[in-house]
């Protein structure tokens, strides 16, 4: 767990990074270690030695002035590769959209300070095939894994990881109506871009889609507190489709945590346990969270100890899971023990078997307080059902 301390040095950190100031503070070796851990659990281990005074001149602070430069190389390295994948798909008359951080980099103060995991890019479902063939044969792309009912993953060598979306996972987005409002990118003939509607739309449901599953890191928050101020965007129709999604409640809560973070706003109840919920979650989730979350909905759907049914539920993994790793089954059902038996042997593998084991000690290791306190803010927030 995060220390108060660690924890509001992290906040301070964010909030002179968006005013654009620098952070009059001296920390000991220990301090530091820890905000560098956290730092880099939320990658975001950078934005400090952009916004300490003194932190590019003094050994101490190594570890940061070291993370500008893998950031700065990271960034110029995915921005060559979407150079190069947009003209692609120009000269060969795939419409596009780029999404999430290679949109919200813009914002930054620098595009670098945007650090991304991988590329993501929406297609029509109908030119995905054309697509990975053009990255395969002509920038050496190569598939590593299976496609899912949303989207197929390329990568070229060990940094670089593409994901082409042909559907987007948040349930409130229409991505018909999404895709036909898009609004064609300047200078472009083939590259589109969200109306600000939708661009806003989709932060905050991508952001619950994660919160639900396990939780979304500090660079989400940065993310939106930078989009609502430079978004220019029609409220009531936002708001509108926040409600018609289900999720006004939530980013409503997700608004109001930026206010008191970077602003002036009033800390609750609410804004100290979504403080605690976001530090533990790092910026790809919690295990612990989305364990939580599995065994809930083992009690939900059936009687008994949630631990039990949550282990047998992983071991036979439910269709509408198992069909995200094997498509194949949206065409042939028939096929699902065989598949579930590659699933097992898969999980065997060497590769698999330390995540398999550190899953199991997450299980065991639940305290039924903190996964209660858990699954009531959902409620709360108007993510699960309150029955």
């Amino acid at each position: 767990m995060t220390s108060d301390f660690t924890a509001n040095t992290a906040i301070s950190i964010l909030c002179s990074y968006i005013k654009n100031e620098q952070l009059n503070i001296d920390l000991n070796e220990e301090q530091i270690k820890d905000l560098f851990l956290v730092m880099k659990a939320h990658d975001l281990t950078h934005l400090p030695g952009l916004t300490i005074i003194d932190a590019n001149n003094k050994p101490k602070y190594e570890m940061f002035q070291r993370a500008q430069f893998m950031a700065a190389m990271r960034y110029e390295q995915q921005q060559y590769q979407r150079m190069k994948i947009s003209e692609l798909f120009e000269n060969n008359g795939i419409k596009y959209v780029h999404l999430k951080g290679s949109v919200i980099a813009q914002l930054y103060r620098e595009s670098w300070h945007r650090t991304s995991c991988d590329i993501d890019i929406l297609l029509n479902k109908s030119d995905i095939d054309k697509a990975v063939k053009l990255l395969s044969d002509e920038l050496g792309y190569k598939l590593r894994q299976n496609m899912t009912d949303h989207d197929i993953s390329l990568f070229l060598g060990d940094n670089i990881h593409v994901e082409l979306h042909y559907d987007l996972c948040e349930s409130c987005i229409d991505l018909n109506d999404a895709m036909k409002s898009a609004e064609p990118a300047s200078g472009k003939k083939y590259e589109y871009v969200f109306t600000p509607e939708i661009i806003m739309l989709y932060h905050y449901a991508h952001m619950a889609t994660h919160f639900k599953k396990g939780g979304i890191g500090l660079k989400s928050v940065l993310d939106l507190y930078l989009l609502e101020h430079n978004v220019k965007y029609d409220k009531e129709i936002l708001n509108n489709l926040l409600t018609k999604g289900g999720i006004k409640k939530f980013a409503d809560a997700m608004l109001h945590i930026t206010k008191v973070w970077f602003e002036d706003g009033k800390p609750d109840e609410l804004t100290d346990i979504l403080k605690s919920f976001i530090f533990d979650s790092g910026a790809y989730g919690s295990l612990k969270h989305t364990v939580t979350m599995y065994m809930h909905e083992s009690l939900e759907k059936n009687a008994g100890s949630g631990n039990f049914k949550y282990a047998i539920n992983r071991i036979f993994l439910p269709y509408k899971d198992l069909k995200y790793i094997y498509p194949i089954l949206l065409k042939h059902k028939s096929l699902i023990p065989v598949y579930q038996i590659k699933r097992w042997i898969t999980l065997l593998s060497p590769k698999r078997f330390g995540k398999v084991k550190k899953e199991i000690k997450t299980v065991a290791g639940m305290n039924a307080d903190t996964s209660c306190k858990i699954i009531d803010m959902l409620k709360e927030l108007e993510l699960l059902d309150s029955k």
